[in-house]
């Protein structure tokens, strides 16, 4: 192992390497030998998924294809010789790798490309690739809903093959979306978060000004729950009105989101990056506002910083409303945990509504022990074990889908909710918390699994998404306007305090998402 000789004197310079980086994978066999396996080099990672370019080869040579497969992370580009059949190849594909057909972008051509010394011309196969994506991607940017698709994903490549579901999406950016395709198409089609973009462009009228022809418009009643909840939330926190319990909604709607857009990463085992990408949308904002506390009032409790605080209580601190955030982040770890068994998630991918019932029933003994052993009554049932099993109804509700399913979900709902309104004198039902949250979980759950759309005006259903969309902002701000105006200025209309509030928090969620526009159009001005 000399080195690279160029000239017939080189060979006579000896060793002059210790050890060549060569990039070659390979395994050390029985009799000492290296079998060499592939190249590093020769590894892609679309949506974070390690995939092998090599092992795509050798899929293809077992097909008695004769193929050369590049790429990037958000495209594998294959070259087949001769005339296969390109729609075979790519089911298998698919099937084989668990990938969307979106990123593959496959062609036959008569004879592959080489370089001048004999080897494989991968740079000029992946480079007509990308150029057929450019000149496709161009040809329908300016049309239809693949727009809307790029603003809601602005670091990912979108593509019109791809749905919402696989490019990620989650309860955060869902709101918005929704509301523009029912804008262009004049309805929301069912099921249309795992339709492709081309899909639902067909959909689309030639007419696009549809508001403007009817002042009802149908609405996803999970929007208007959401709306509702977090101006219950608000409320509740300027007024002694009886509104608590919206935190009930909310954490229903998390494990119905759960199921709805993260059903596949959870049973593919790939939930730690929703949950590490929930963090950094979460936790960071969380972060920032506990540091300025620290800053500007008083020190935080290590509690505060480890997420753990809701095991504290923080009670009459300007801090304790956000109990819900580390409540919520300690339920996805939860999630996260129970689907680390292969088995767990195996159960799940088979029988998702099941898997659900086996969840809810888990979370009720844990809430019945808790009652009894633990004695965290004085927490205000601001823990995961108090607050799981209306994750598991929310995911329930979602895979309710014949008739008897949903009823028993509704009869489940209302027992819970009647546990919560005391209708029983009964010594343990307390463990279901406070009074209000008993009316937030009956009406969740009725819409949800009976009223999943249903009209309003214009107006209202403009709010509504407004409110909707803006949720966790509101919930992240809201305080400080309601701490100004109730304690410092001693403001005594609760309506008008909640009004303001909620006007604040909306201005500050439009701000934040004014700059990140700005943030993500200089961001493309500077890699075009």
């Amino acid at each position: 192992m000399m080195g690279y000789g160029l000239e017939a004197g080189d060979l006579a310079r000896g060793i002059e390497l210790e050890r060549l980086v060569t990039g070659d994978l390979g395994v050390r066999q029985a009799n000492g030998l290296f079998r060499i396996t592939g190249r590093k080099s020769r590894f892609v990672k679309p949506f974070g998924l390690r995939v092998s370019l090599d092992q795509i080869e050798d899929i293809l040579r077992e097909q008695g294809l004769s193929a050369a497969v590049t790429g990037s992370d958000s495209m594998i580009a294959i070259a087949v010789e001769g005339q296969p059949d390109i729609q075979k190849i790519s089911n298998s594909l698919v099937e084989e790798l668990q990938l969307p057909t979106s990123i593959l972008d496959i062609v036959a051509v008569s004879n592959l490309p080489v370089l001048a010394n004999g080897k494989t011309d991968y740079r000029s196969i992946l480079r007509e690739a990308e150029a057929r994506s450019r000149a496709h991607q161009a040809a329908i940017s300016d049309k239809g809903l693949l727009p809307l698709y790029a603003a809601a994903f602005p670091k990912k490549l979108v593509t019109d093959a791809l749905s919402f579901v696989e490019l990620g999406g989650d309860s955060l950016n869902y709101v918005l979306l929704a509301a523009e395709i029912e804008d262009r198409i004049g309805h929301l089609p069912d099921g249309w978060e795992e339709m492709p973009v081309r899909a639902l462009d067909a959909l689309v009228p030639a007419r696009t000004d549809i508001s403007a022809e009817t002042s009802i418009r149908w609405v996803d009643s999970e929007i208007v729950l959401r709306a509702l909840a977090i101006c219950a939330v608000v409320a509740n926190h300027a007024s002694n009105w009886p509104v608590g319990g919206g935190v009930v909604a909310l954490i229903v709607l998390v494990g119905f989101n759960l199921a709805r857009f993260q059903f596949t990463r959870f049973v593919s085992g790939q939930f730690g990056r929703f949950v590490l990408r929930m963090a950094t949308r979460i936790l960071i904002p969380y972060y920032l506002l506990l540091c300025g506390y620290a800053l500007f009032v008083k020190p935080v409790s290590m509690a505060s910083w480890l997420l753990l605080s809701n095991y504290e209580g923080r009670f009459g601190s300007l801090l304790e409303p956000y109990w819900f955030i580390e409540a919520f982040f300690q339920s996805l770890l939860v999630m996260l945990v129970i689907g680390l068994p292969p088995p767990v998630r195996r159960f799940a991918s088979v029988r998702p509504f099941g898997f659900g019932i086996c969840l809810m029933a888990a979370a009720v003994a844990s809430k019945i022990l808790a009652a009894h052993f633990a004695n965290s009554g004085h927490l205000l049932d601001r823990t995961p074990d108090e607050l799981f099993v209306y994750l598991a109804l929310g995911w329930c509700i979602h895979f309710a889908r014949s008739p008897v399913q949903r009823a028993a979900m509704m009869a489940i709902a209302v027992c819970f909710g009647s546990m919560s309104l005391r209708w029983v004198d009964s010594s343990w039902w307390h463990i279901f918390g406070p009074a209000g949250r008993g009316t937030w979980v009956v009406l969740t759950a009725a819409l949800l699994l009976y009223f999943r759309r249903f009209p309003l005006p214009n107006f209202a259903r403009s709010i509504a998404v407004a409110l909707s969309a803006a949720s966790f902002t509101i919930y992240m701000i809201h305080i400080l306007p309601i701490t100004v105006l109730r304690f410092r200025i001693g403001l005594d209309i609760p309506i008008v305090t909640i009004v303001l509030a909620i006007l604040v928090s909306y201005a500050v969620h439009v701000g934040i998402a004014l700059c990140g526009r700005i943030w993500a159009r200089g961001l493309v001005s500077r890699e075009a």
